[in-house]
């Protein structure tokens, strides 16, 4: 069954889908106007408004999705737990998860690395040379 065709199915789509041209029915309890200020929110607090997961259990809570505009990570509050400064904190916890998982690698091995891959480069031009 496709959903109805009005403007506020489609402006409640655009919001909860960032404009998504997929047509899918998701059933979900909020008004336009909740949505516009979880929205406003996210886009207050820096990040980037991705949209609404519904739960798939009746345990576990809808998400207000985003992206840190730093590192373009999607994330996600509870929809009870939507603040600006939880957002903020969320964002601030990923961005700092990912500066610490970056590999440093000392100069002298990268230019070794890079003298390794100019050599098998130099090589492999040789033998296709020589068919």
């Amino acid at each position: 069954m496709r959903p109805p065709q009005n403007s506020q199915y489609e402006s409640t789509k655009n919001l909860l889908t960032g404009g998504s041209t997929r047509d899918r029915m998701v059933v979900m309890n909020y008004t336009d106007e909740q949505i516009r200020g979880l929205k406003m929110k996210v886009l207050a607090a820096g990040a980037r408004w991705v949209g609404i997961q519904p739960s798939l259990a009746a345990d576990l809570p809808d998400l207000v999705l985003f992206q840190s505009e730093k590192t373009s990570t999607t994330l996600a509050v509870p929809v009870d737990d939507c603040t600006i400064s939880a957002v903020q904190e969320r964002i601030l916890a990923s961005n700092g998860e990912f500066e610490n998982a970056r590999i440093l690698v000392p100069r002298k091995m990268l230019l070794n690395i890079m003298q390794t891959l100019r050599t098998s480069a130099d090589a492999i031009e040789d033998f296709t040379r020589k068919k």
